[in-house]
């Protein structure tokens, strides 16, 4: 009876929000149920996020029925405007925004997630609420919605969620291989954001993209340095370059590019990729000779050509670390420190990366900061006030 009762609490408060959207006929048939459910979602797509309406959605979405009723209803309506073709940016936003509320789990028991059911029997075969075959559903909708053309921002909101609310509910994630690649190869922060979900295709899917390690490599610019995921590029870069199957010369072309970025890195990055490449070093000893390598005493007389899109080309094996050994005179003392493993024999225990991708500008500041005797500093700055006012009268 409960149940009874708050079904026709949810239809009296979309008839007060919008008794259009109420459909005619008996409420307690599949049809009716459907049809307002699809209403609902219709007006939200094409009208902007109406909040009231959208709370009451959000109230009973947490069951399974109007899961599946949702679900069913977006994909109606996102295969209707696909065939007319005329989305706009707000309907995508609006349906992103629709489509994030239905979350799917595996569930043994369905009966006490129903919502839209009568004194004697559910609306909805029990067949059509297992978990796979919502899984089917929410695959198709997200599918669908997949191939609108998305905004950035929405194009940034789907990648960020895409490897854990919805990849793991498609049965072959591979179908997501063509969006996936798509927004690897726009670059910028599209390219970081698909970074995981290509690392599952690729890994646990075979995903075979050639061009993959070409592509990542040019990624590697001081623009990475300053941009809002640098922590998730470094964290992936160092995922990506575990693989012991990779050609020693793609290896290289990586360690070299990410020693010639600490030469216009801020301090805070170069506490970050100095142990990324101190890993893949212990990873890869072969590599070792480029530690060992005759020092260019020129930037021209090095081998490595910094501007070769391809790192099969780029002659990085040939090329040493001598921007590595450059950091050993680094103005910071930490810098110095984490450089200083060029002069010594590598241990065999990779640097754990999780508290060091944190680091910030910041918080470098804030420790050199701390760390300095202020009546010293005031003393030593006063000593020096007399020969720079004589040098500025020179």
């Amino acid at each position: 009876m409960d149940s009874v009762i708050e079904k026709n609490s949810f239809i009296q408060s979309v008839y007060k929000i919008n008794c259009n959207l109420v459909p005619s006929g008996d409420p307690s048939t599949i049809e009716f149920v459907f049809k307002l459910i699809k209403n609902v979602c219709d007006h939200i797509l094409s009208n902007g996020m109406d909040q009231e309406l959208l709370e009451e959605l959000k109230n009973v979405i947490i069951h399974n029925d109007v899961k599946y009723f949702v679900l069913k209803a977006l994909l109606h309506l996102f295969k209707d405007k696909k065939k007319l073709g005329d989305e706009t940016e707000d309907f995508v936003t609006n349906g992103f925004d629709l489509l994030v509320l239905v979350q799917i789990k595996e569930s043994k028991s369905l009966k006490s997630t129903l919502f839209f059911k009568s004194d004697e029997d559910n609306l909805i075969p029990k067949s059509c609420l297992t978990y796979k075959k919502q899984a089917e559903l929410f695959a198709s909708v997200w599918f669908t919605f997949l191939s609108f053309k998305l905004t950035v921002p929405i194009y940034k909101k789907v990648l960020q969620i895409l490897e854990k609310k919805v990849m793991p509910h498609f049965r072959n994630p591979l179908c997501l291989s063509d969006f996936l690649i798509s927004s690897f190869n726009i670059g910028g922060s599209a390219s970081l954001l698909s970074l995981s979900s290509l690392f599952i295709l690729m890994t646990k899917c075979n995903l075979d993209y050639p061009d993959f390690y070409k592509k990542f490599y040019n990624l590697i610019t001081p623009d990475m340095l300053y941009v809002k995921y640098r922590a998730r590029f470094f964290y992936w870069t160092d995922i990506f370059l575990t693989s012991t199957h990779i050609p020693a010369y793609l290896i290289a072309a990586f360690i070299k590019k990410l020693a010639r970025l600490t030469l216009v890195a801020p301090v805070d990055a170069i506490q970050i990729i100095l142990p990324i490449i101190k890993n893949i070093l212990i990873r890869h000893p072969s590599l070792s000779s480029m530690v060992n390598k005759y020092q260019p005493t020129t930037m021209d007389s090095d081998p490595y050509d910094c501007n070769q899109e391809d790192p099969a080309k780029s002659n990085a094996i040939e090329s040493s670390l001598w921007e590595v050994k450059t950091l050993a005179a680094h103005w910071d003392p930490k810098v110095v420190k984490a450089a200083s493993f060029i002069n010594r024999p590598l241990p065999t225990l990779e640097v754990d990366l999780a508290d060091i991708l944190e680091t910030s500008f910041n918080d470098i500041k804030e420790e050199v900061e701390n760390s300095i005797d202020h009546e010293d500093f005031d003393l030593q700055v006063n000593n020096l006030r007399d020969p720079i006012r004589k040098f500025l009268q020179c």
